[in-house]
C-alpha cells in the first residue's frame, strides 16, 4: 500500500480568482507543500499559459471540477481535449440540490452520457457528493455506480454534516470512489485539518485501504489567509506520515 501524494482544490483562494490569478495561487500551493491542485475547469481557457506555468515544476493538475447544471455539453469536447494535452485524468461533478429524488434520477442519464464520452478519452469521471443527495439515503449513489463509467469522488466533510458515518460511506463504496476530497467542518464552519468535529484520523485509516494515487484536501472558505491554512492542513498530514 502506497502513501498517497497530496492535492488541494483551490476554491479556498476565491472561485474566480483562479482565472485571473492562477500563477499567485499555485505558487502558494507550492509553497504550502502540495504537488497536486485541483481546479475549477475554466482555468483550462489558459491552456497555453498554464501549460507555460506547469514546465519544469513539481506540480500537477490531478483533477478539474464542473457543475452539472451549468455546463454546456457542446463544450465538451474541447475541454477533454485539453485535459489530455494536459494529462489531467479525472474530472469531477456535481449537481445543485433538487426538489426531489426523480429530478436527481432525470439528471443521471446526463451525467452517464458525460461519463461515456469521458472514459472515451480515458478520463474518469467521478461525482462529487454534497449533504443534499443524502436526504435519499443511499438510494442515488447506489443507482450511480451501476453505470460502468461513473465512479465516485468522496467528500467526507459533506457526509459528516448530512449525519452519515463516514466510515461505512467508504466501506460501502470503496469499489466506486475513485478520488476523495479531505476535508474538515463543524456543524456549520469549514475548517482546517484537525481543526473541526471530524474523527479525521478514523476516516483516513479507512482511506488508505482504497490505494488512491492521490487525495485532495480541500477548504471552502476561510477566516485566515488561504497560504495559512493551507499549510496547517498540510502539516497535520504530516504529523500522521502522509
Amino acid at each position: 500500500m502506497s502513501t498517497p501524494k497530496i492535492a488541494i482544490q483551490t476554491r479556498m483562494w476565491g472561485i474566480d480568482r483562479i482565472e485571473t490569478e492562477f500563477e499567485q495561487i499555485l505558487d502558494e500551493v507550492l509553497q504550502a507543500g502540495y504537488h497536486g491542485v485541483e481546479c475549477r475547469s475554466t482555468l483550462l481557457n489558459q491552456e497555453e499559459k498554464v501549460k507555460a506555468y506547469l514546465e519544469g515544476k513539481s506540480l500537477k493538475i490531478v483533477a478539474l471540477h464542473i457543475l452539472a447544471d451549468a455546463f454546456h455539453k457542446e463544450d465538451l469536447e474541447s475541454l477533454l481535449q485539453k485535459m489530455n494535452d494536459l494529462q489531467i485524468p479525472t474530472i469531477l461533478v456535481t449537481l445543485l440540490k433538487k426538489a426531489s429524488l426523480q429530478e436527481y434520477q432525470q439528471w443521471l442519464k446526463e451525467i452517464g452520457d458525460l461519463a461515456d464520452r469521458c472514459a472515451g478519452r480515458n478520463i474518469q469521471l467521478c461525482y462529487h457528493n454534497h449533504d443534499w443527495e443524502f436526504e435519499h439515503g443511499y438510494q442515488l449513489f447506489d443507482e450511480m455506480v451501476k453505470h460502468p463509467n461513473i465512479r465516485l469522488a468522496i467528500d467526507l466533510a459533506w457526509v459528516f454534516r448530512a449525519r452519515y458515518d463516514y466510515k461505512e460511506v467508504i466501506h460501502r463504496y470503496r469499489d466506486s470512489i475513485r478520488y476523495v476530497h479531505l476535508k474538515d467542518t463543524t456543524h456549520d464552519q469549514w475548517k482546517e485539518l484537525g481543526h473541526g468535529d471530524m474523527d479525521l484520523a478514523s476516516a483516513i485509516t479507512e482511506l488508505k485501504s482504497l490505494d488512491l494515487e492521490w487525495w485532495t484536501v480541500e477548504q471552502d472558505d476561510t477566516d485566515k489567509l488561504p497560504l495559512e491554512s493551507a499549510k496547517i492542513s498540510r502539516q497535520y498530514l504530516k504529523r500522521l506520515g502522509i
